[in-house]
């Protein structure tokens, strides 16, 4: 009986999914608008915010840019994607693992990832020219991807099974939604290479 008024919430999560953001949700969709807009006006907060690997465990030792490396975009499309994924996955992964949880979840993916790509982008840059070099290593790089796909595979390990609406009037199972996600990223990063 006491299971029966968490699965109504997680139903009514699914069914509704910008029905009750939590507020976690909220605050981190500002703050990818809040630094795409600030990149956008011009303002100086790239090398802050970016994770651009020169800076960030040597010369001004920004670390924290590992971290913060997931806030920076430098198109609309993406980030209008990574807010809309936010919404969905966030209040259900919520309701699973409690707030302090996907919080530390986000943190966790977007730490690793920022450092793998810190890493990946050193050892390349080791084997390239040294104008080439440079460049690898003073460009500002972010991306929120590693945090969509783990929502997405937190989703599909949690509720596998659990059809999801989509846009389009379909129906989707939850193990199928991270390819489909995937392939979205993939597209509006091909679109936006075009523009």
């Amino acid at each position: 009986a006491q299971g029966a008024p968490q699965q109504q919430s997680q139903l009514g999560a699914l069914l509704n999914p910008f029905q009750d953001i939590p507020l976690a949700a909220k605050i981190l969709c500002g703050l990818l608008a809040t630094v795409y807009l600030m990149v956008k006006m011009g303002l100086s907060v790239v090398t802050a915010i970016a994770l651009v690997p020169a800076f960030t465990f040597s010369e001004k030792y920004y670390v924290w840019n590992v971290v913060t490396g997931i806030l920076f975009e430098y198109e609309l499309l993406p980030v209008l994607m990574h807010v809309v994924v936010t919404l969905i996955f966030w209040k259900m992964l919520e309701l699973q693992w409690g707030v302090r949880e996907t919080v530390k979840f986000v943190l966790v993916v977007a730490t690793a990832s920022g450092l793998i790509f810190y890493s990946v982008i050193q050892l390349y840059s080791l084997m390239a020219n040294p104008g080439e070099a440079f460049l690898l290593l003073h460009w500002p790089y972010g991306s929120y991807n590693a945090v969509v796909v783990g929502y997405t595979v937190a989703f599909k390990r949690l509720m596998p099974e659990q059809p999801v609406n989509c846009l389009f009037a379909c129906e989707l199972r939850a193990k199928h939604v991270s390819s489909v996600v995937l392939l979205f990223t993939l597209i509006i990063d091909f679109l936006n290479g075009i523009y």
